[in-house]
């Protein structure tokens, strides 16, 4: 009963975010007057309620949604949570990389309180990256896993193309195709990374499977030096190697998740101690932001922010690893609501943070600027963000129950994916010519 009522309460609370942002979205002289100017015209209250009555109506209507899957093998809702909570973080950064707040001159207090929401995307962006690794790590390439993504990341690249064009955003013949590009082309920099890392992920496991833990320690260093260490270097010789990539970022994060599992470490089973490590890695580049904005002369400051600052660095890496660490001590029971939220976060990104849509979103509908120097930034800031995650898990929930019925349970897409499958494995005839048996999976 206590668990029903909290979930009602959390429909309600989310519900009334979501209704609230719809009404500032269209209403933005809202931001001078307050909530309380919802209750003061019939238009703007009439407006607030519809959105809360829909938004209320939908998440209710998917909650009763009964859950796909095997329901006799729950599993903890512990990952699906850190997932959750990694893009609430990158979209709290985008707001303020985006919004145009670190663009005021002066050093306002919401200013500062933005400097805290920067390492937050950077090192929940490397916790994505650790808890898909660490699951891919030892694991076969699945070619039906490929193409459901593939095809995930040329529907939003092409859809939200048209809706920024719709609003105004120029597009060039080259814009519209290079959008139809999922890996190549002008689509989100994490989806096309992660697209080729897949690609990648069958070779290599063979590469990897005999290797002892001295000489996985050096392939992992040899990766770290070549993505981070020639960064550190760079800053001292002013001269950047363009050896870093963001490809790169998932090789050594899965060189790192392949040693931590096949040869832990202590700190793995220290939760308290993860947590602290993450938390200490964002305190400090955080800080480290802020008195860079107020003194840039600082040599010491200014080495923090240039190699601490990307998603490629060794500082965001183990933060982002050590926050995977220390949620997959905790202990969640299986919980429908977090597993589905969990499973529209890679649609959330692509949407959000679409490289055409992401300027009419915060600057047409979101209009930070309107209200980045308002008293109650941070609340709006919050609604805002629990509004987009809402609104993209939405679009997302629509195209997948689609998507999943017309294409992912075809005859042709199954029979497709299962011939490249066998082609990885091995497992294919090769020509009498050769005069060679087929391979099996372990090359005998």
């Amino acid at each position: 009963m206590k668990k029903v009522f909290l979930c009602q309460l959390l429909v309600l609370t989310v519900s009334i975010l979501c209704g609230y942002a719809v009404v500032l979205t269209v209403y933005p002289g809202l931001y001078e007057e307050g909530f309380g100017a919802v209750t003061e015209n019939g238009g703007t209250a009439a407006l607030f309620l519809a959105a809360f009555a829909l938004y209320f109506a939908a998440i209710h209507i998917w909650l009763g949604r009964p859950q796909a899957g095997n329901a006799k093998t729950p599993r903890e809702s512990n990952i699906e949570l850190c997932r959750v909570v990694c893009m609430l973080g990158i979209i709290a950064h985008h707001l303020v990389v985006h919004g145009g707040i670190l663009g005021v001159e002066t050093m306002t207090p919401n200013k500062t309180l933005s400097y805290l929401a920067l390492p937050w995307g950077k090192i929940g962006f490397d916790c994505f990256v650790a808890v898909s690794c660490w699951f891919l790590a030892d694991r076969e390439f699945q070619a039906g896993r490929f193409w459901k993504i593939w095809l995930t990341v040329l529907f939003y690249s092409v859809l939200f193309a048209v809706v920024s064009f719709l609003m105004g955003t120029p597009m060039t013949a080259g814009n519209w195709f290079s959008v139809c590009l999922p890996i190549a082309g002008n689509s989100h920099g994490f989806a096309a990374s992660y697209l080729a890392f897949y690609l990648l992920l069958p070779f290599l496991n063979r590469m990897t499977r005999g290797l002892t833990k001295k000489q996985a320690r050096m392939l992992l260093w040899l990766f770290l030096y070549l993505e981070t260490g020639t960064q550190i270097i760079g800053y001292f010789t002013n001269y950047y190697q363009k050896m870093p990539s963001e490809i790169f970022v998932f090789i050594v994060c899965y060189l790192i998740a392949l040693n931590l599992k096949r040869w832990p470490v202590g700190i793995m089973g220290k939760p308290k101690a993860c947590l602290f490590l993450s938390a200490s890695i964002w305190f400090v580049i955080g800080t480290a932001n802020y008195w860079f904005a107020l003194h840039p002369e600082n040599k010491a400051v200014r080495f923090l922010v240039s190699t601490m600052g990307d998603e490629s660095s060794v500082s965001n890496i183990v933060a982002g690893f050590a926050l995977f660490f220390f949620f997959a001590h905790v202990k969640v029971k299986p919980l429908p609501v977090i597993r589905r939220l969990a499973a529209g976060t890679f649609g959330i990104l692509l949407i959000h943070d679409h490289n055409f849509f992401r300027y009419p979103l915060w600057e047409k509908i979101v209009k930070c600027r309107l209200w980045y120097d308002r008293k109650g930034f941070v609340i709006l800031a919050a609604v805002f963000v629990v509004w987009i995650f809402v609104s993209a898990f939405a679009i997302d929930a629509v195209r997948n129950a689609f998507f999943e019925k017309y294409v992912l349970d075809s005859r042709i897409f199954r029979n497709v994916c299962g011939r490249h499958d066998g082609i990885l494995a091995g497992e294919t005839r090769v020509t009498e010519a050769d005069g060679e048996k087929p391979q099996s999976r372990d090359g005998r």
